[in-house]
This record gives structure tokens, sequence and C-alpha cells, in this order.
């Protein structure tokens, strides 16, 4: 037995220049029969759309010369029934330029590129969005990275901006304050449950306005160490059991580090049994969940990590890979494992 096997294309986060001819590489190189999944971004955290829709936000910009290569993608994964899910990062949009959308942590700091969840100008415009994108091209199935708040360990606690202290006050009778968050254990319980109620009612907001036929997947990022130092509800808003609610399918970032132990239940690997708890958990929730492997080293990396996702069967093991990587699967069947 084996979970079923997806693909996702490196885009939102690297040069769009390359990208068309990087994503054709492995797509042909690929043995097509073997991939359930296929996951690609429609849009990246620059802005920049890969397909031909109408724009909807003024500095949202198509780019033309990959437009080919995706319709080209989109061909054979109907030639091989692919099952495709269109990535859309969401918090995260450098092309914004509306300062009002902006994250504002406790020093009163603007964060330009990353945005509050409270913003329903900014939801409007995602709406259109997925709208359109799945009345064009007849695609129902969603991947949304970036749907997550910055670990207040590293820019201090966020957000503070006047929309998310209306909500707070809203909830809790009073104001949001720094103070009270760092110095009363309670209040910080509670504010870190409520940015967990600001993530799934940015999901509830935007599927309030489309289609009931579209479905969203979440990326959570459970990267063990993280896991272990901040818990089941962990630092970026996602609590497991209320996004439960909301979306289709859990995708579980998983593993950053390609250090893997020998054996899936390792006792010297505090942190990754933590890690493997939490899939369990996610997994008990009655929702399709998948694991996304994307930093893989080596073909001994990407092997560790394949006969780790057996062992565990998630719905889709979903692998980053570059052109250069594909020739692992190969070697697997050469192995006898795929």
């Amino acid at each position: 037995m084996k979970p079923k096997i997806g693909i996702i294309l490196p885009q939102h986060y690297l040069n769009p220049d390359f990208l068309g001819i990087e994503h054709l590489k492995i797509i042909s190189s690929l043995p097509l029969e073997k991939i359930d999944s296929l996951i690609v971004d429609v849009k990246d955290i620059f802005g920049v759309l890969y397909m031909n829709i109408d724009s909807k936000y003024k500095n949202w910009r198509i780019n033309k010369a990959y437009v080919s290569y995706f319709n080209e993608i989109i061909k054979l994964c109907a030639e091989y029934d692919i099952k495709k899910l269109f990535g859309v990062p969401c918090l995260y949009d450098n092309s914004i330029t509306e300062e009002s959308y902006f994250v504002v942590n406790e020093y009163k700091i603007v964060m330009p590129g990353i945005i509050c969840p409270n913003k329903n100008e900014y939801k409007e415009l995602l709406r259109n969005l997925f709208t359109e994108i799945y009345t064009k091209y007849n695609n129902d199935s969603f991947f949304l990275p970036f749907l997550r708040y910055i670990p207040f360990t590293k820019m201090g606690i966020t957000c503070l901006c006047d929309d998310c202290n209306k909500k707070y006050k809203k909830t809790f009778g009073r104001d949001l304050n720094v103070e009270n968050i760092r110095n009363d254990i309670i209040e910080f319980k509670n504010w870190t449950q409520w940015k967990c109620e600001n993530i799934k009612d940015f999901v509830d907001d935007i599927r309030s306005g489309i289609s009931e036929d579209i479905n969203f997947s979440i990326e959570l990022d459970i990267e063990p160490i993280k896991s272990l130092n901040q818990g089941i509800i962990i630092n970026d808003g996602h609590d497991y059991k209320i996004l439960a609610k909301s979306i289709d399918e859990f995708i579980i970032h998983y593993y950053d580090s390609s250090k893997l132990p020998k054996d899936i239940h390792s006792k010297s690997d505090l942190a990754f049994n933590i890690s493997l708890l939490n899939v369990a958990d996610i997994m008990s929730m009655n929702k399709p969940v998948s694991l996304f492997f994307w930093n893989i080293g080596s073909y001994n990396d990407f092997k560790k990590k394949y006969l780790l996702s057996k062992k565990i069967m998630p719905d889709y093991a979903y692998f980053l890979i570059f052109s250069n990587q594909t020739y692992y699967f190969e070697k697997l069947v050469e192995e006898g494992l795929f």
C-alpha cells in the first residue's frame, strides 16, 4: 500500500522568469501515469498571476510568458487524469500597496507584504479571484499557503491594527494590550486562541461569497521543532480542531529538515515523535490529510520521505522537486519501491 503521489511545482517564492521552462522540464520528465495530483500556483507572493484572467487589483500583473506553459500543464493533467490544486498564497503579497491592509506589530511598525486577516476589502479581492479562476478554468480545488500569522517571537506581537483592536474589544470587552498579553497567562491564552478564530473567520468570510463547489486545502506547518516548542495550537493561528469545520483538506508542510530518524518511532528523537502525534491528531478530525515534503536534498533523503509517507499513509504525499531531481522516481521503480 502507498499513498497517492502528488507534485508541487516550485513557484510562489522563486523568480518567475525561469519558471515556465523549469516546470515544463519537470512535467516532461515525470512518469505522469504514476502521478495522482499536482499543485501549481496561479498567483505568487509577488503579485504575479500565471493565467489569463481579469486582474481585480491594480498591482497584480499577468506573467504573459508563463501562460502558455500553464495551459500546457493543464492539458497534461487532463490527459493523465491528474487532480489539480491551484495555489493562491493568501496573507503574504508583496505587490499590495494599501498600507491599511498590513499587519501592525507591538512597536507600531507597519509590515509591508504581510496582510492582516481582518481586512474585508482584501477578502473581497480574493473572492473575486477565486470566482474568476473557478469560472474560467472549471477547477474547484485550491491550495492556500501562507494563510497564517507571523510567530510573535520573530516580529513582536501582531496584529495591533485598528480593525484587530475593534474585533478584540467586541470579543473580550477590552482593548488589545501588549502588556496584558505578555504578563497575564490567561490573556495570552485568550489572545492565542483569538488569532486562531481570526484565521478560521478569514476562510469562512471568503467562502461566504463564492461557489459552494469550491474546495479549500489549507497548508499547516508542523515542522517538528515548532511543534515541540509551540504545541498543538501553534503560534501562527492554526487550531486544527476549529479549522476542520471550515476547510476541506489539510496539507501538512512536513519536516523542513532533511534529517529524518532511521526508525519511524525512534526513541531518541522527541521532536519527531511529537510531530507524529500532531499528524495523528489531525488525521482524527475526519478530513483528508496530505503531507507536503519540500526540502529534498538528495535521492536518499527523497527515499526516506517517500518511505515515511508509506508508513503514515496520508491521502496524498506531495513532493516539491526540481527538474534535476525527477529521476528520483525512476530510481524508486528500479528498487521496487514505487
